[in-house]
């Protein structure tokens, strides 16, 4: 038991002594704004403790370990379940903010399955649509070929027409009441009247 304790004593020393000494070999960068939290105070690694720690030589700190001498005390005990209560109480509210953390994240994956199915169901909306306007523009795309074959055709019976017209008017032209009927079509003319 005295073993145990003599070693998990020299562990915590070391990294102690560890920490200490990186903090001041170390220049660590400090980033502004970094925790969110009003009440959190950076820790200070300058601080001095009451007690020598022992250093990192386990095994001379085995050689030399006395077991007549008392390692702890009730101070020491004392400390040890306060510590260690406030750690049950801390994990304990972490233990309730990873519950609703959970909670949280259980929401957010339903919000993310119900945005997902609706992009699919706006997604197959839009395939819809971009179909119709494609067959929309297929079926105008076909009337409007039908309404220029059309205009082809009334365009031909018109020359056809006002030809026919033409010759008409030029055959009957001596008849005085065939002048004023005529005139829009012969006047102003390539050879037609003048």
């Amino acid at each position: 038991m005295k073993f145990a304790v003599a070693l998990s004593t020299a562990f915590v020393a070391a990294q102690a002594a560890s920490i200490e000494a990186q903090a001041g070999a170390a220049d660590w960068p400090t980033y502004p704004n970094y925790y969110l939290h009003d009440h959190y105070a950076e820790p200070s690694y300058d601080a001095t403790y009451d007690e020598e720690l022992p250093g990192a030589d386990f095994n001379s700190h085995v050689y030399h370990f006395e077991d007549e001498n008392m390692i702890w005390d009730q101070n020491d005990y004392t400390e040890r379940v306060r510590v260690e209560a406030e750690m049950l109480v801390a994990l304990e509210g972490l233990k309730e903010t990873v519950t609703f953390l959970h909670h949280d994240i259980d929401h957010l994956n339903d919000v993310n399955d119900q945005q997902a199915e609706r992009i699919h169901e706006n997604h197959d909306d839009i395939y819809d649509n971009q179909q119709y306007i494609i067959n929309s523009l297929d079926d105008t795309k076909d009337h409007i070929a039908l309404l220029q074959h059309m205009a082809l055709h009334s365009e031909h019976d018109l020359k056809q027409n006002r030809a026919a017209l033409t010759l008409y008017c030029q055959q009957f032209a001596f008849a005085t009441e065939m002048v004023a009927p005529c005139e829009a079509v012969l006047v102003d003319r390539d050879t037609e009247l003048a």
